[in-house]
């Protein structure tokens, strides 16, 4: 990025050198979420990315990351892979994403079935999901009974 790059063209018969200097396209990666519970990074298919990628569409979200050991990799989700369904619900983007992660971390799924493409293909990816243990609650301290005043006195 930033760096000067000589470049020889040829124009009406005569040879010109001209000085380009280079510049990183943002517009192929958007902003990332991460989807802590289930062990992914995921942002949504930009134009660009979708070119780049040779995708059909933007819908879905890129998976830009697994975690190892969590639910995701466990359950064979690949960086480079496109969820497009969570459950019963088609997923266009990284909010409709975030809507079936948050349902299910309410509802505590322990399974959540992803459709994923890969590919030229869809294929599906159950993930197991271990939520952590709940402190168990501390039992409302009953007050033990005040001796009777008169205890102790005779």
């Amino acid at each position: 990025m930033g760096a000067t790059v000589e470049v020889k063209i040829k124009r009406g018969g005569e040879a010109k050198t001209l000085s380009l200097v280079t510049d990183e396209l943002t517009t192929v990666r958007s902003e990332e979420e991460n989807f802590e519970m289930w062990g992914f990074v995921g942002q949504n298919i930009t134009d660009r990315l979708a070119r780049r990628e040779k995708l059909p569409d933007t819908k879905g979200v890129y998976v830009t990351g697994v975690r190892r050991g969590e639910p995701a990799e466990e359950a064979g989700v690949e960086e480079d892979d496109i969820i497009v369904r969570a459950g019963t619900h088609d997923v266009a983007d990284v909010a409709a994403l975030l809507r079936e992660y948050e349902a299910a971390g309410k509802a505590k799924q322990d399974r959540v079935l992803l459709r994923v493409r890969r590919g030229q293909g869809v294929v599906p990816v159950l993930l197991k999901i271990a939520y952590p243990a709940e402190p168990a609650g501390d039992e409302p301290r009953k007050e033990k009974p005040a001796g009777d005043a008169r205890q102790g006195k005779e």
